[in-house]
């Protein structure tokens, strides 16, 4: 008991230097800005390779920026001070201005992270590729923003990959879903990505646009392309397939031989060279396990590394 009293007396003394100092005043309580493994940080925090950061980069904040209640419809649009952060922006755009715009905002009033997603794209007409990772996407109702990552070019299922940064050529777009990916990574969608979508769910949905198992058959030029079984099977086998088994009614090498090939991971081996094998589009996943954009409306901006505007977008 006595060492109890002891400790209880110890604590105080604490709190009360504590409270002298500044208290609840000077507390950090965390920031707005949701943190994720895969790249979230704020202008204080170390970026990744290839990102780099400046001084004069800043954070869209100002009075009340909580909401405002001037206007029930757009409670941001009536509020000076929201329109003096935008205008700031305004004031100080990105070299890259202009070259990458919003497209759309999906799934804000969803409660799943991982179906809430915005998608940006690089301008046909744009000169050069564009390295955005590390832009930002910040929202001017709360603060919050998701910053652009690195990602993998070509994964391989069961494998490690190394993370470069997201470049956009002209026409090119990248989603950017808040939650976390299906697969653990962030990738450039190719040709033979369709197969991820059997067993796992993404949003949006991958295309399954994969080789057809018939087109895989004629392709290996070996006698199986002239077995009337084999051929007939392949051409029921629905594109971005993975055999579970081997059909039925064919023979022991047409099974070996689908069952071998009908693969994220073979696909990728036989079709890497393709000129079409990697496609426009890329998937950058935050791994938030809550929302970032609201639902009742907002002002998006897209800010490059130094954190000038290169595009903005309201809903």
């Amino acid at each position: 008991m006595s060492d109890l009293l002891w400790l209880l007396f110890f604590l105080f003394i604490i709190f009360v230097a504590w409270f002298a100092v500044g208290g609840p005043a000077k507390a950090d309580f965390g920031s707005l800005f949701l943190q994720s493994p895969g790249g979230i940080f704020n202008a204080s925090s170390t970026p990744g390779a290839g990102v780099s950061t400046s001084t004069d980069w800043f954070p869209v904040s100002y009075p009340g920026s909580g909401g405002g209640t001037a206007n029930p419809g757009n409670p941001l649009t009536a509020d000076p001070a929201f329109t003096d952060a935008l205008n700031q922006l305004k004031n100080t755009p990105s070299q890259a201005q202009g070259s990458v715009v919003f497209n759309a905002l999906y799934g804000a009033q969803a409660t799943d992270p991982s179906k809430e997603f915005i998608e940006i794209q690089a301008n046909q007409s744009n000169p050069t590729s564009i390295n955005i990772s590390g832009w930002r996407i910040q929202s001017m109702k709360t603060g919050r923003m998701a910053v652009i990552g690195t990602a993998i070019e070509t994964p391989l299922s069961g494998q490690g990959g190394t993370p470069g940064a997201v470049v956009l050529m002209p026409g090119e777009r990248a989603e950017i879903v808040t939650g976390r990916s299906p697969t653990g990574t962030s990738f450039r969608v190719n040709k033979c990505s369709g197969y991820f979508g059997q067993f796992q769910t993404f949003t949006p949905a991958l295309a399954p646009l994969c080789p057809s198992a018939l087109g895989e058959l004629y392709a290996s030029g070996g006698q199986l392309s002239s077995e009337n079984a084999c051929v007939m099977a392949a051409a029921k086998i629905g594109p971005c397939r993975v055999l579970t088994g081997p059909p039925t009614n064919v023979s022991s090498t047409c099974g070996q031989f689908l069952t071998r090939v009908l693969s994220y991971n073979s696909c990728v081996q036989l079709h890497q060279n393709d000129s079409d094998f990697r496609q426009n589009e890329w998937r950058i996943y935050e791994g938030n396990v809550s929302e970032l954009w609201v639902s009742t409306g907002d002002t998006l901006v897209l800010l490059d590394q130094r954190g000038r505007l290169v595009s903005s977008t309201s809903y």
